[in-house]
């Protein structure tokens, strides 16, 4: 099993757009194979910065993911809410 911790530094004002956008990706991942749990936290001191965690059964249904047509549909919709790009990290 691996964890991917994926760090997002969110607009002003749009949190409510981010949460369904999260929400809505973490459904379509369910369907794919290899994804096995997620979760959405945000900073207590700055709820702007937010972390999601997933867990995934190995790299590879990881990268599959990343380069499915959804993943690319739910980085699309982020792009213009992100303050930065995201920062993704990837623990054994």
């Amino acid at each position: 099993m691996i964890r991917v911790l994926i760090e997002r530094q969110i607009k002003e004002g749009t949190l409510g757009r981010y949460k369904d956008i999260i929400t809505h990706a973490k459904q379509l991942a369910g369907h794919v194979r290899g994804y096995v749990s997620g979760e959405m936290l945000f900073e207590a001191k700055d709820p702007n910065s937010v972390m999601v965690l997933s867990i995934w059964h190995d790299e590879q249904a990881w990268q599959d993911w990343c380069k499915s047509p959804m993943r690319i549909e739910i980085n699309d919709a982020l792009a213009d809410i992100l303050l930065e790009p995201e920062n993704i990290r990837i623990f054994h």
